[in-house]
C-alpha cells in the first residue's frame, strides 16, 4: 500500500520552472492577460479556464479578509497567502509585494519570502500614501526606488524570477513626462518589466518606443486586445475581475434565497456545485481515503 502522505501531497511544476514559462509567455507575440485571484479557488478557476498566469494582489486579499486594501496586509501574509495559490495551481502566480515593504536594506528578506512561496514575479511600488483614499497622493524619490529595485533584483536567488518595477507617478502627479524618466530609469536597475498606472494607452504607446523592458498595465476598460497589441503592452492585469464576479454573484443569490424566504417559497440553489466539487477533486479525496483504509 502507498503511504497516505505520498497521496495527499499535491504535486505540479517546480517554481523554477513556471518562472521560465512567464519569461517564454511574456515573449510570445501579443500581450498576456492575467486575471487577478482572491483566494485558492477563484485562481483554480482562472487556470481551469484556461489563461497561462494567475495575478494575485493585496487588494483581493485585502477584501477577501474584510479589509480595505491601505495598507492593513503584511509582508508575511502576503507570502503565505501566495504559497496557497501556488500550491492550488500549476500556472506562474504574479504576487503584489506592495512597497518592497521598508527599506531597500530589508528587501532581500521580501524577495527570498515570495521566492520561497513559489511566486514567479513580484511587482514592487513607488508609491507612499493616498492609494485606495482620499489621503494626499504621493510617491517615493526616484534615487529611493531605484535603491529598492535595484536591492530586489540583486536579492533573488532563482535568476528566472521576474522583478517588476512598478511606478504611479501619473496617478499622483499626472505628470506623463515625469512618469516615463522613471519608467527608463527603472529599466536601467535592471527589472525585468515595468508596471505604469495613470497613463493613458495613447500616452504609452508614445513612450514605448523609449521603454527598454516589458511592459505591464491594468486593463482599462472597453479596449479590445488588438489596441493594446498596437501600443505595445506586454501584460494586462485584470486585477478585480475575479473579485467583482464573485461579489456579485453572491449578492444576487442571497437576494433571491431572502426573497424566496419571504415569500414562503423554497430557496433554490442555483450554484454549480458539481463543477467546483470535479475541480477540487472530491473524487480523489475517495481514492485516497479508500487507499488509507486499505480497501
Amino acid at each position: 500500500m502507498k503511504n497516505i502522505a505520498d497521496m495527499t501531497v499535491r504535486s505540479g511544476p517546480t517554481a523554477n520552472l513556471r518562472r521560465l514559462r512567464l519569461r517564454a509567455m511574456l515573449d510570445e507575440p501579443g500581450p498576456l492577460f492575467v486575471p487577478s485571484a482572491f483566494d485558492a479557488l477563484s485562481a483554480m478557476q482562472v487556470q481551469h479556464a484556461g489563461f497561462g498566469a494567475i495575478h494575485f494582489g493585496s487588494y483581493g486579499l485585502a477584501s477577501a479578509r474584510g479589509f480595505p486594501d491601505v495598507g492593513l496586509i503584511d509582508m508575511s501574509e502576503l507570502a503565505m497567502a501566495t504559497r496557497v495559490l501556488v500550491d492550488a495551481t500549476d500556472v506562474p502566480v504574479i504576487a503584489d509585494a506592495e512597497d518592497g515593504f521598508y527599506s531597500a536594506a530589508n528587501i532581500w528578506r521580501t524577495v527570498h519570502a515570495f521566492e520561497d512561496a513559489g511566486a514567479s514575479a513580484i511587482h514592487i511600488d513607488d508609491h507612499v500614501s493616498g492609494k485606495h483614499t482620499q489621503v494626499e497622493r504621493r510617491v517615493l524619490a526616484l534615487d529611493d526606488m531605484i535603491l529598492r529595485i535595484c536591492a530586489a533584483v540583486q536579492a533573488r536567488r532563482d535568476s528566472a524570477f521576474l522583478i517588476i518595477a512598478r511606478t504611479d507617478v501619473a496617478w499622483a502627479t499626472g505628470c506623463a513626462d515625469e512618469t516615463e524618466q522613471r519608467l527608463r530609469a527603472l529599466c536601467d536597475t535592471g527589472a525585468d518589466a515595468v508596471m505604469v498606472t495613470g497613463l493613458s494607452l495613447e500616452q504609452l504607446s508614445r513612450m514605448r518606443g523609449r521603454i527598454a523592458s516589458k511592459v505591464v498595465i491594468v486593463a482599462t476598460p472597453g479596449l479590445t486586445r488588438s489596441e493594446y497589441q498596437a501600443a505595445g503592452i506586454d501584460m494586462v492585469i485584470y486585477h478585480d475581475l475575479c473579485l467583482n464576479a464573485s461579489f456579485g454573484a453572491v449578492n444576487t443569490a442571497l437576494a433571491a434565497c431572502r426573497e424566496a424566504i419571504s415569500a414562503n417559497l423554497a430557496p433554490v440553489s442555483k450554484g454549480p456545485m458539481y463543477e467546483m466539487e470535479k475541480m477540487l477533486d472530491y473524487q480523489a479525496h475517495d481514492r485516497r481515503s479508500m487507499i488509507a483504509e486499505g480497501r
